[in-house]
């Protein structure tokens, strides 16, 4: 239950914008300025990292990472939008035999481990794939692949269990954890792309970034969310970002 609170961290000062309004309303100068102050610290605490700005060394790559969800009963659009990033680098999480079905010839070097369940993964490439191999982290795999670029590129194709149950929750920072430390240990160029199950404001993206950079804060991005999807998941829910691409070293 913590794990989903903390999932909406980001929008809980909202909440105090009603008595904002209020204390105005009611000419409260007092409590207006503290719920004004509150805001302004929210957003301070919030923002991303100040002059943040992407490397401009090392092999330049366009990578899209997501999640095909297994019982996506739209494969041809989501694979439409998808292919029109024209990515050089594609990491599917939830890959089904369907899906390959429907990427063959479309990338000259894959990696392909389709699952009829959650966790099938896939990485696609124009690169040359010049080395592989597939991790079992926390009883779910982790699929990496060295890129012939210049220098070396590595890609992890990670998706970690939901924590929806206090097993399943123990588990999901066992893998982050795990990721993180096998993260530390790589060496040169590094992209960790995936469905994580986790917003910024969990320990496991803490754990993460202690040894890769978030790069969509690292090219000075603010907000953005990646779940739910509206058309698939109508509950009322602050969308949120639980995928996320992580680097280290020289890359663009």
């Amino acid at each position: 239950v913590v794990s989903w609170f903390h999932a909406a961290t980001a929008w809980w000062p909202l909440a105090i914008l009603p008595f904002l309004l209020l204390s105005l309303a009611l000419r409260r100068v007092d409590i207006a300025a503290v719920c004004g102050l509150t805001v302004l610290g929210w957003l301070w605490f919030d923002r991303p990292p100040l002059g943040a700005d992407t490397p401009g060394a090392g092999p330049r790559v366009r990578l899209v990472s997501g999640n095909q969800l297994m019982v996506n009963a739209h494969l041809d659009t989501w694979l439409d939008e998808v292919l029109a990033a024209e990515p050089d680098v594609l990491v599917v999480q939830e890959l089904t035999p369907d899906l390959t079905a429907r990427l063959a010839g479309r990338f000259p070097h894959a990696i392909e481990r389709p699952q009829w369940h959650s966790f099938g993964g896939g990485i696609y490439s124009r690169f040359p794939i010049v080395g592989q191999r597939v991790l079992q982290v926390g009883g779910v795999e982790v699929i990496q692949a060295t890129l012939g670029t210049e220098p070396a590129l590595t890609v992890w194709n990670v998706h970690t269990l939901p924590p929806f149950t206090a097993e399943n929750h123990r588990d999901w920072l066992v893998q982050t954890e795990a990721i993180a430390q096998l993260a530390a240990r790589e060496q040169g160029p590094l992209v960790i792309a995936g469905d994580f199950n986790l917003t910024r404001h969990h320990q496991g993206y803490r754990s993460l970034t202690s040894a890769v950079d978030d790069a969509y804060r690292r090219c000075g991005r603010w907000v953005a969310w990646t779940w739910p999807n509206p058309g698939l998941f109508p509950l009322p829910f602050p969308p949120i970002k639980l995928d996320h691409v992580f680097v280290r070293g020289p890359l663009q």
